[in-house]
């Protein structure tokens, strides 16, 4: 029987982690915003805390874990949660992601994926 590799919290974690980057990469001019160069570094350790997770859940299929949740997370944080941004406040669905969330969001996940890929290399784990 095949088994589901999703994990419903990491696909979450990772959503959360996305957004928040962006608020603390941000310059500091807008609200809720830190403009920290260092920014990255969040994405790194929850990707890296996520990686151990899934190789310890799926040790065997964990590089297809960690494609399949890191792919949801993103769609969540950088796709979903920047189009519904504005509907509790009014504003209706926003198409245009402004280009300094894009770079953030590039930060982010090359920091993240570089942690996730060296702790699934390194997992010496269980192997059931």
């Amino acid at each position: 029987m095949r088994r589901w590799l999703i994990s419903i919290p990491v696909i979450l974690i990772i959503a959360v982690v996305i957004h928040a980057d962006y608020h603390l990469a941000r310059p500091a001019i807008h609200h809720w915003s830190f403009g920290l160069w260092w920014h990255w570094a969040s994405c790194a350790a929850v990707f890296a805390l996520a990686g151990g997770y899934l190789a310890w859940r799926w040790p065997v299929d964990r590089w297809r874990a960690a494609a399949v949740n890191v792919t949801l997370g993103f769609v969540g944080g950088q796709v979903i949660e920047p189009l519904l941004e504005g509907v509790p406040f009014g504003e209706g669905i926003r198409w245009d992601v402004p280009p300094d969330r894009w770079e953030a969001f590039g930060l982010c996940a090359a920091a993240g994926i570089v942690s996730l890929v060296i702790v699934l290399a390194l997992w010496r784990g269980r192997r059931t």
